[in-house]
């Protein structure tokens, strides 16, 4: 008999404490009040906040953030995010933008695209940058495209680049001043420093049209 007692006490006193912190949390203790967001693109900041404002009020306990976090990422100009739960209510949330490396041009209109080449807004929607304008006409020239801008890890002589396009069987920088840089996909880093090595080195002693740095040894017209 006293162990059944001592049974029911312990069940009670165990339901009373489930009750107790249930009702806790239901109060407005844990209302959310705060949604703090890091990150660089201003524009971008005030779109998810005010997208996210009506979450204010809500229970933090109860908030999925991984249901937000996908929801998030819908937006193209966001490469990844974290959300964090500051009890009793604030909600931390960080993210990471895509970084500006080229314009695309589609059609007649002109994108804003990171390293990969993943298109995530218009031209208008960033101060201008000194940064080449990528043109290409499938999907294939595209993915060379990413591997040859992948490539390109001398900032001089990508700041140097106007354009980045796919010519007949071959792909082709354009710089600023016209002279063209033919390579291919099989081209590496180190023949993009020594082609830019070259460059400044004839470029007052001689009139250029073409650099071709697909083979051993470069060719210069």
């Amino acid at each position: 008999m006293k162990k059944i007692i001592k049974i029911l006490i312990i069940f009670g006193l165990t339901m009373g404490a489930i009750y107790s912190v249930k009702w806790f949390i239901q109060t407005d203790y844990f209302k959310i009040r705060e949604i703090a967001i890091t990150g660089e693109n201003a524009l971008l900041k005030r779109s998810i906040k005010d997208k996210l404002e009506d979450l204010k009020g809500k229970n933090i306990v109860y908030i999925d953030t991984k249901k937000i976090e996908k929801a998030i990422k819908e937006d193209a100009r966001v490469k990844s995010v974290s959300i964090q739960k500051i009890f009793p209510g604030k909600l931390e949330i960080k993210l990471e933008e895509r970084k500006p490396r080229a314009y695309v041009k589609k059609g007649t209109d002109m994108f804003l695209a990171d390293e990969e080449l993943n298109l995530y807004g218009y031209i208008s929607e960033e101060k201008f940058k000194n940064m080449p304008i990528v043109i290409y006409t499938d999907d294939e020239s595209l993915k060379d495209l990413k591997i040859i801008i992948s490539k390109i890890k001398n900032k001089d002589l990508y700041d140097m680049i106007s354009e980045i396009r796919k010519s007949d069987k071959s792909y082709e920088l354009v710089l600023v001043n016209g002279i063209k840089i033919i390579t291919d996909t099989l081209v590496n880093e180190d023949k993009y420093n020594k082609a830019y090595q070259l460059y400044n080195k004839i470029k007052g002693d001689q009139v250029m049209q073409y650099i071709d740095i697909r083979f051993k040894y470069f060719n210069v017209k």
